[in-house]
């Protein structure tokens, strides 16, 4: 899949030229480039933030920098490695459980709340911009088709919110409770595993005024994304209009994550570039900003992430040395 990603991102920029991409990149503006910078900062700042709120409903003890440094690790994991959402969710439950009260366990379960939080707000987000994508395009009768089965959609789900999310995710926890007191061993250790997280995501998600919370935080960490890309499309010179690039960033975010490659890298450039095409964007302008956008996201994520991650290693190993061999008291060293 990432071959052919980088194949059809090679073919869009080949039809106008790698040379004259590279000449656009430079006279892009270093202010406005440094201002979309920022702007992903804020994106992984209310990541951050929205993370916290859930970590704060079952552990006050992992403090603020953990929080937002395994945060930040972690999105430099998914950013690299195949599987990214579930080792960039293993690193953050494992950073956290050597700070907080709770197991690696039922710590994963904050992260699946964190990125069932995620999913749910994308989802809508981009069923509203493929509305909005064909009310751009002149389909005006399949956008109000399209609008309405949304609308609909979105009142079944809020209607069956607590079914969906608290009931379904506790009565798996107490199946797992009941298998794990039935078996011994390594079976019995899984099970009762399983039970922990799932324990903890359903308590997460009985949570409404979290649920709402994190909705809130889901759609402004969209947004930042989309004033990022705004602002390199400002360091080119060029204003698409709003519309168009909340539109693009939605779409191309979840080509990316449909896709399945690390980070959606490949995948979400070469839906990002088509869709400003089909928007009337120029050919030149797409391919320039949509993959400035992108590496300015990959620079500030790897910037701030693998320091982070070092931090934390560099730290879990002298904890984990000072568990495996502590300090004698006082008592034992006089005999």
């Amino acid at each position: 899949m990432l071959a052919v990603a980088a194949y059809l991102v090679h073919r869009l920029v080949a039809a106008v030229g790698w040379r004259d991409l590279v000449d656009r990149l430079r006279d892009a503006s270093p202010a406005w480039l440094l201002a979309a910078a920022g702007c992903v900062l804020l994106h992984l700042w209310l990541w951050g933030y929205r993370w916290k709120v859930a970590i704060r409903r079952v552990d006050a003890r992992p403090r603020r920098r953990v929080i937002y440094a395994a945060l930040a690790a972690a999105a430099s994991v998914n950013l690299v490695a195949p599987f990214a959402r579930v080792l960039g969710g293993l690193l953050r439950a494992r950073y956290l459980a050597r700070s907080g009260s709770h197991s690696l366990a039922a710590f994963y379960g904050v992260v699946l709340f964190d990125q069932i939080a995620h999913l749910v707000v994308m989802t809508a987000l981009t069923g509203a911009a493929v509305v909005c994508g064909l009310w751009l395009l002149g389909r005006d009768l399949a956008s109000m088709a399209l609008g309405l089965v949304l609308a609909a959609t979105l009142a079944a789900f809020f209607f069956w919110e607590e079914r969906l999310t608290a009931h379904g995710p506790q009565w798996i926890a107490d199946w797992l409770e009941s298998r794990s007191r039935r078996h011994r061993g390594l079976r019995r250790s899984a099970f009762a595993r399983g039970h922990e997280t799932l324990r903890m995501l359903a308590g997460l998600l009985a949570d409404r005024g979290l649920r709402f919370e994190a909705a809130g935080l889901g759609i402004a960490l969209f947004l930042a994304s989309a004033l990022a890309q705004g602002a390199v499309f400002a360091a080119l010179g060029e204003h698409p209009g709003a519309l168009v690039v909340a539109v693009t960033v939605a779409l191309g975010t979840a080509a990316g994550t449909l896709a399945g490659t690390p980070g959606g890298l490949g995948a979400t450039e070469a839906a990002m570039i088509a869709l400003y095409v089909a928007l009337d964007v120029d050919r030149l302008d797409a391919a320039a900003a949509a993959l400035a956008y992108r590496g300015v996201y990959y620079a500030v994520v790897f910037a701030t992430g693998v320091p982070s991650a070092a931090i934390l290693e560099w730290r879990l190993g002298k904890t984990v040395a000072a568990t495996d061999f502590p300090r004698p008291e006082a008592g034992d060293e006089k005999r």
